[in-house]
């Protein structure tokens, strides 16, 4: 899926009084007259949005990978590309953008069983290349970007044992496969993500004996995995569909499908502190397809899924936020006319608003669908500044655009400890320094190029910092690095 916005707790550039109150207008991203599905959302450094969906001319027929893109933060959108343009059924593609945001995308090949890259190339893209090639078949692809610039890509071996496998890009080659999971059950649904310390946290379902099935636990702490994995606690032991993110306590909250009874499945929720993982915690009734979450910048939760509409067996796409003590009265998002809607992903931007991208049908029967896109936005967002009485709140840097070197100003209305954060446009941290203690009045921090240089920093492109003084916020903005 997409990255973690969790960095932005740290930054604290806004705050975020209550939820999402209001999306724009749902804007038609496939349009065709075939079926559309399968989509994917990613976000650059430099803030333009992709996504990537699978375009289906038939059941066991001719599959293309799909390719768009905006660059004004969703308000317009690139004429879509074919990326796979063959007469192979490729589907179910992911994609992830680097630190040189370059885009790359990785999707399973049907007919031939394997997991294949590309990545943009100027305005083409590379010859795709077979990075599974293992005995069987392998579908399911996941890809995240670590704090070094390597592409994890993660998949379902398809065969007797079901295993998780995954394999690293250094900006060189490709490793060779692992096999993550490494048991003797059926494995598959695997999703993962980054946190700030450049730790990978991995989930997916398991099915020991091929009987009840649970969701298992590991994380990658840049040496190794923990093991054995952990299994988080459930209800009825039919859990699936597994996601995953990261709050600003680095904690992993994992909702996921159960199956409660005949034709009926619910949400459940879960995270892990020190302790160890809380008890499930019931979400919404009857999802149906798919669903996926993000955590903005208030650590709140936000989640997106596919449910059933009354009685009928028309599904629309609902939205609910959960604020760490209750989860909001669900609100469909769909078309008030939609017979079937699925297959939602979602990012945040530096901003803290959404990007959503869903699959939806208006003609139920017809094998019709197309990628829809709308933007979650902050009615009630607020400023830190009021926070702030208006004498102290420091200018923008300068220079700025820079190339070596910028200074930073600010004014401390009390004397105490300074500190300094910076992170880039995909939420890394690259800087937590302690300045030491300053004296009340106005103060000028030069800043050099190389403070960016850590987890592939020190590219050109747009940074941004904070400041803090006895733990308040004294100066805060974007910095813009050329090279």
């Amino acid at each position: 899926m997409g990255l973690c916005s969790v960095w932005l707790i740290v930054l604290g550039i806004l705050a975020m009084a209550s939820s999402v109150s209001a999306w724009t207008e749902a804007i038609n991203l496939s349009n065709t007259p075939i079926c559309s599905y399968n989509s994917a959302i990613a976000i650059g450094r430099n803030g333009e949005l992709h996504v990537v969906w699978t375009e289906r001319y038939g059941l066991n027929q001719d599959h293309d990978i799909y390719y768009a893109r905006s660059e004004d933060g969703g308000d317009s959108w690139s004429t879509p590309e074919n990326v796979r343009d063959d007469s192979l059924i490729c589907a179910t593609p992911d994609v992830v953008v680097d630190s040189n945001n370059v885009v790359h995308i990785v999707w399973m090949n049907w007919s031939l069983g394997d997991i294949f890259w590309s990545h943009q190339l100027g305005d083409t893209w590379t010859t795709p290349v077979d990075i599974s090639d293992q005995p069987g078949s392998e579908e399911e692809p996941t890809v995240v970007l670590d704090d070094q610039n390597n592409i994890w890509v993660f998949w379902r071996a398809y065969g007797a044992d079901q295993q998780i496998y995954y394999n690293v890009y250094d900006g060189d080659s490709w490793s060779t496969p692992v096999n993550l999971t490494n048991d003797a059950v059926g494995n598959r649904y695997p999703d993962v993500v980054v946190d700030s310390l450049g730790h990978l946290h991995a989930v997916w379902m398991s099915s020991p004996g091929g009987g009840n099935s649970y969701i298992h636990y590991s994380t990658h702490d840049g040496i190794q995995w923990t093991s054995p994995p952990e299994q988080l606690p459930s209800l009825f032991g039919e859990a699936t569909w597994p996601r995953v993110e990261i709050d600003s306590e680095q904690r992993p909250w994992v909702i996921w499908r159960e199956y409660t009874g005949p034709n009926f499945n619910r949400l459940y929720c879960a995270y892990r502190d020190s302790v160890g993982w809380s008890f499930p915690s019931p979400i919404a009734n009857d999802d149906r397809f798919t669903h996926s979450f993000i955590i903005d910048s208030r650590d709140r939760l936000h989640l997106f899924w596919s449910g059933a509409v009354n009685a009928t067996n028309y599904s629309h796409l609902y939205y609910s936020v959960f604020d760490r003590t209750s989860w909001s009265t669900p609100f469909d998002l769909s078309d008030t006319l939609a017979q079937s809607a699925g297959w939602p992903d979602v990012i945040v931007d530096i901003e803290d608003r959404l990007h959503l991208i869903w699959s939806e049908s208006l003609e139920w029967g017809n094998d019709k669908m197309e990628v829809f896109y709308s933007k979650g936005r902050l009615t009630d967002v607020e400023e830190n500044s009021e926070d702030l009485p208006s004498e102290h709140i420091s200018r923008q840097n300068f220079p700025n655009p820079f190339e070596s070197t910028t200074t930073i100003y600010y004014t401390l209305p009390e004397a105490g400890s300074v500190r300094l954060l910076m992170c880039d446009l995909a939420g890394r941290m690259l800087a937590n320094l302690d300045m030491g203690y300053k004296s009340k009045g106005s103060h000028a921090l030069h800043v050099p190029a190389a403070a960016l240089e850590k987890g592939g920093g020190a590219h050109a492109g747009v940074y941004f910092y904070r400041v803090e003084g006895r733990g308040e916020v004294v100066a805060r903005g974007k910095l813009v690095l050329l090279r």
